[in-house]
């Protein structure tokens, strides 16, 4: 079997990979262990959780893949709010379709990591693109919210594909879902409303994610 350990950005990646990203590669022989990136330790404790500059995700990504040698490590960061330090960030700054962006971003991030174990992956555009996959759902967790609901429905028919909605301070999809729906959870309800679309629906929703899935099924596979 192999291993590939994926350091996230928070709490919701990290429980929608281990519950639904894992028990689905476990499948190809894949086996993934998702786990928050360090920010900080104070007095032996290991703080975890959020990207604010490169070099936290960097450090971690470098540890991972010394400490344990016989893994690989991806990633699943945010393209929205994307530090301004990280590898690529001007010249991606300048291309406007997200898809080539994301690949410019991933190239540059794995050309500063430099290891054959390491698979970058960039989130398009955040988390909550993946609950817009069929952002309905949401009305079952906030019911007293359903007209908000129905604006973020009719807002996602304006897109090919929920990758695509932009990264706006007001626009970035959890500040759509924020606009319509206060009291959204993303820790509880985002993860959990993730792993119930499922990753079928999700996929053929979503291209860039879809691709980063398959490279990971192949890991196993014998080279034809």
């Amino acid at each position: 079997m192999i291993r590939v350990n994926a350091v996230v950005e928070g709490q919701a990646e990290e429980t929608f990979l281990q519950e639904c990203l894992a028990r689905h590669l476990a499948g190809f022989d894949v086996a993934l262990t998702p786990r928050r990136v360090e920010f900080g330790r104070k007095k032996g404790r290991i703080y975890r959780g959020g990207l604010i500059v490169y070099a936290k995700l960097r450090k971690d990504v470098v540890n991972w893949l010394k400490q344990d040698t016989k893994a690989l490590v991806t990633t699943m960061v945010d393209l929205y709010a994307l530090p301004s330090d990280f590898p690529g960030r001007s010249q991606g700054a300048r291309i406007k379709d997200p898809y080539q962006r994301a690949a410019l971003l991933e190239n540059a991030f794995g050309q500063d990591i430099n290891s054959k174990r390491f698979i970058p992956h960039i989130q398009l555009h955040e988390f909550e693109a993946i609950l817009f996959t069929d952002i309905s759902t949401l009305a079952k967790y906030y019911p007293h919210h359903a007209g908000g609901v129905q604006n973020l429905v009719a807002e996602a028919t304006q897109y090919a594909s929920p990758e695509l909605i932009d990264e706006g301070n007001t626009t970035a999809p959890s500040k759509r879902i924020l606009r319509e729906v206060p009291t959204y959870d993303k820790v509880v309800a985002g993860s959990v409303l993730a792993i119930e679309l499922g990753l079928p629906l999700i996929r053929s929703r979503c291209p860039h994610f879809d691709e980063w899935t398959g490279r990971m099924e192949q890991l196993a596979q014998p080279p034809p």
